[in-house]
């Protein structure tokens, strides 16, 4: 299994969860239930298995109904420039292409991954 469809697995088992967790008013047709699952991946596509969860958390806290694709982006909407940000992918950070951001995400990783034993390294 690629890694691409790994994400996109772990992405829709998230997406299920949420529906298991949050009421939504639209179940029903089969065809803008797949529309709608497209929409949010290519919205929220950059984060990570750890960031999913991350916004899962954050969102049992904030949403009794099932969130938006712009309430999950406010979440997860990091700072300018907080690119230790734990909603990041490490991959998302190796395609803005800046090798000296990429060796600093990378050092901080290992850092938090030392210090705190949380590893939040990309999947």
């Amino acid at each position: 299994m690629t890694e691409e469809i790994a994400h996109k697995r772990h992405f829709l088992q998230t997406f299920r969860r949420w529906e298991a967790l949050f009421k939504r008013a639209d179940r029903g047709d089969v065809q803008a239930e797949k529309w709608l699952i497209a929409d949010y991946y290519k919205s929220l596509c950059h984060l990570s298995p750890a960031g999913l969860e991350a916004l899962t958390d954050e969102l049992k806290e904030r949403c009794t109904f099932f969130p938006t694709i712009r309430e999950c982006l406010e979440v997860t909407r990091p700072r300018q420039f907080d690119y230790a940000n734990r909603f990041y992918r490490l991959r998302h950070i190796e395609e803005i292409g800046s090798p000296l951001l990429l060796q600093g995400a990378q050092a901080m990783l290992a850092h938090m991954t030392d210090d705190g034993g949380n590893d939040m390294k990309d999947e």
